[in-house]
């Protein structure tokens, strides 16, 4: 089965640990408690399939992931 590319919805969105419990409903606390930094979110959708969001995280260290 050949599967299709698809593509970014808009640019990726950067998320901060001042608007972590925004991004997450309330839900920051955890993510800090990890040495979050910041992540990046995009979402990525194909007209016949549902969205996909990927984030990617930046925390302190290898640890903390």
């Amino acid at each position: 089965m050949l599967l299709q590319a698809g593509a970014a919805a808009g640019a990726a969105k950067l998320v901060t640990k001042s608007d972590i419990f925004d991004y997450m409903d309330g839900a920051g606390e955890l993510y800090l408690a990890y040495d979050f930094h910041d992540l990046a979110a995009r979402v990525y959708g194909h007209a016949s399939q549902p969205k996909i969001t990927a984030e990617v995280y930046r925390l302190g260290s290898s640890a903390d992931a």
